[in-house]
Order: structure tokens, then sequence, then C-alpha cells
């Protein structure tokens, strides 16, 4: 099955919402030119929190932002890989039959923000065609649809184009709107990302583990692992992601509001509303200091990821019966460094093929 060309007979159907009227969008008009559906979703937190002024700490950063390093012979075999390419993150694709990574960064010229996205490796048939040295940019105003909302809207894209018909309803995380996705001929009733399948209690195996992290130690098997917090909703989860990765990495996201940010779950009939806070854990003085010395750090192609704060989860509000079982004022915190349970970043990637299995389409990649 060619699954790049299964995307192109999926459109989204975005309902209106305030001043906003309705718009039908196509896959093409969504997703760059040359950009693959499935690694753009892998993307698409890093983009969004570059685009709103943030960065990665663990990533080498130069006075030149429009610095970027030639891909070189061993460069993936370094501990220190992140240092390697500095000014960009590296994300790798979900296809495991196959190893594509990319470098993600930002340049700004003329006042406008454009994101860079550059091949660095790739080893295997890539079926999107992805060859070392590949380059995409982006600029922010041709993202017709917001990346978070193309976060949310993912899985269902992923699983009507997989299945070459149906159709999900499914909620916008910041403004609660409602979108439709389905097939170009798709006809009958739409149904719910949300559903009473969703099992928030998942566990994961990993079948292979290059290296450690402070997630997951090299001599310690990944298996029988919470896939997110125990009890929290998956879709959920997923929808708040970017915001988390947001609130980590920079310190004033656009969004903000009163130290924290108000999503919606993906459901229709039955909705959650819940509220993703940020509470600094060290003073700003002592912030502030670490951050120069991680500075200087940098500066050394010694980047250091510091973190000074904890993100919560918190049940705002639950209209009808959510199907999770969420109450009011329910809390579950950001896994910042539990072993028990999945990285956030794997999660994420992970989550679009988890809503794959709950519906019962098989990816043709599944072993």
């Amino acid at each position: 099955m060619d699954y790049l060309n299964a995307f192109e007979g999926v459109v989204v159907d975005a309902g209106a919402s305030g001043t906003r009227p309705a718009r039908l969008f196509t896959i093409g008009e969504i997703i760059p030119a040359g950009m693959c559906p499935l690694f753009y979703h892998n993307l698409m937190p890093y983009m969004a929190t570059l685009l709103d002024g943030g960065w990665f700490r663990w990533v080498r950063r130069d006075k030149n932002s429009f610095l970027r390093r030639r891909s070189f012979n061993g460069a993936f075999k370094d501990g220190r890989v992140n240092s390697a390419f500095p000014n960009e993150v590296l994300v790798q694709c979900p296809n495991h039959l196959v190893t594509v990574v990319a470098g993600v960064g930002i340049k700004r010229h003329d006042g406008k923000k454009r994101i860079t996205i550059r091949i660095l490796r790739a080893d295997g048939v890539c079926p999107a065609g992805y060859i070392e040295g590949t380059e995409i940019e982006v600029a922010e105003d041709e993202i017709v649809l917001s990346l978070d909302v193309f976060n949310a809207l993912s899985p269902a894209i992923v699983n009507v184009a997989q299945a070459g018909s149906g159709s999900f309803v499914c909620r916008g995380p910041l403004d609660g709107a409602v979108y439709t996705i389905r097939g170009l001929e798709a006809a009958g009733d739409a149904r719910e990302v949300c559903s009473k399948q969703a099992d928030s209690n998942v566990k994961v195996k990993a079948a292979t583990l290059r290296g450690e992290c402070r997630y997951h130690a090299a001599s310690m098997p990944v298996e029988n692992i919470h896939a997110g917090p125990p009890g929290f909703c998956q879709d959920a989860l997923h929808a708040a992601y970017p915001y988390a990765l947001g609130l980590i990495y920079n310190d004033a996201p656009s969004w903000i509001n009163a130290g924290g940010v108000t999503v919606h779950c993906p459901g229709v009939t039955n909705k959650v509303v819940f509220r993703v806070q940020r509470e600094w854990t060290a003073p700003l003085w002592l912030r502030r200091l670490k951050a120069a010395a991680a500075k200087v750090f940098g500066a050394l192609a010694h980047p250091v990821d510091i973190i000074d704060c904890r993100v919560t989860y918190t049940v705002a509000r639950v209209d009808g019966h959510c199907p999770a079982g969420h109450k009011t004022a329910d809390t579950y915190e950001f896994n910042m460094d539990k072993r028990t349970e999945l990285c956030p970043a794997s999660f994420h990637a992970l989550y679009p093929y988890l809503f794959l299995k709950r519906t019962g389409i098989p990816f043709y990649w599944a072993g």
C-alpha cells in the first residue's frame, strides 16, 4: 500500500468558531510540500515551541542562528550527537524499518520566522523518498492550520488514510471548535476520537534501546511500563503534550495565562476541559544563575538540559460523562524522570499507532 498517496484522499472540515468561518482543508494544504504526514506529527511539538520563541536546552546553540553543519561519518555514533549539529533539534521518523533523522531549526529573515528541516541521516529506502541532504523550509505564515490543532487531529487523519474510509469528529485543543476528519467520499455518521475503548493504563515494551536518558537506563529493560501517567486519558495527554513541552522550554509562551493554559480534550459529546499548569521549583535568581552556567557549557559544546519546573494536568470541568472517568480536580503530573512511565516524547510519537490499534486498523509496517 502506498500510504503517502492515501493521505491525498483525506479532508478536514473545520467548523466555524467565533469570528472564524467554517473551512474545508485538504491534507496538501495542511502539510508543507515535501513533508511526510507521519514525520510531520513527530516534528510538530518542536516546530511549535521554536516558532513561539522557546529553545531546547539539550541542543547546542550558536551565536550565528543561520549556522548549519553538514552531516558527517560517525556523527550518530557519538554519545554527544546533540552537540554535533548546532541550532538544530534532532528528531527521528517513526518508521522502524528505516532510519531517518532530521535536524529542525529556526531562521529569522526580514522579521519573519522560517522552520528549517534537514535530513541528516537516511538509512534504508524511505517511502517518502528522503535522502541525506534533503531540505525543507516552512515559513510561519505558510502554516494554514495551526500546529497544535494538526497535532490533535493527526491520529484520526492517519486512521482515515490507512483505512481508506470512515470519518471522525474531534475538538480543537484551545478553542474547542469541532473538526470532522473524513475521506473524500465518506458517508454515514462520524465516530468520535474519544472512546470508551480507550485504556488509560496501557503498558508498552521497547523492542530495542540504544543508549540511555533520564527516562530509560540501558541496563534496565523497557517493558511493562505505563504509556503515560496511570489513569490519565491518552487522548487528552496527546492533545496537551505540545503545551506541556512549551511550558518547560519557553519561559513566556504566547498562549500562557496565569502560569498555564486551558485545553479541551478531543471529546465532542462528552468533553473534559483541563488546565496545563507550570510551577517553578527554583527561585528566579537561581534559575538565572543556572541559565548563565548552561550558556557557558553550551558555548563549550556541552549543552545542559536544566529543568526548574513541574507541569501538571488538572481537570477543570467535565461536560457529560467522561469515558475515562475523569472528575473535576483530578490532577496528573507530566513525567520528568519516572522510569515507570514512557518518555513523554516517545508517547507522543507512539500515540497515533496506539489509536490505530484501538480502532482495529493494522498499519502497513506493523509486525
